[in-house]
């Protein structure tokens, strides 16, 4: 379950989640999403505010302008990164999310560089 997150209020986003987690319990996954739209500072915040709540992955926390995203993958405890490819495709290494949130993309298994077929 993906939750959208980055509004200018922190405690509008961190009561949302809790909220969710109690709704969903233990056994499933809660992920957030920003789509780039917080600042270093505010991301860092978001992570270490909803640690108790076990977010499995915080997608898109900011874009390169807002701050280094390399910080906060290296800071945040949850595991960040620019996309989720389903849960098959969480990883949190340094060779994700290079260009944007601190590792490039792989290609998804069977993936093909020819152009597709016209139809």
């Amino acid at each position: 379950m993906k939750i959208k997150v980055g509004s200018p209020e922190l405690e509008r986003d961190i009561e949302r989640l809790t909220k969710v987690r109690e709704a969903v319990g233990p056994n499933v996954n809660v992920m957030m999403d920003a789509n780039q739209g917080m600042n270093l500072s505010s991301a860092l915040k978001l992570a270490d505010a909803v640690k108790p709540l076990r977010i499995t992955w915080f997608e898109e926390p900011l874009h390169r302008r807002f701050g280094n995203p390399l910080r906060l993958r290296h800071r945040a405890d949850t595991p960040t990164g620019l996309a989720l490819r389903g849960l098959g495709g969480l990883r949190d290494d340094p060779g994700d999310n290079l260009p944007t949130q601190g590792g490039f993309l792989r290609p998804r298994p069977g993936a093909s560089a020819r152009p597709a077929k016209p139809f």
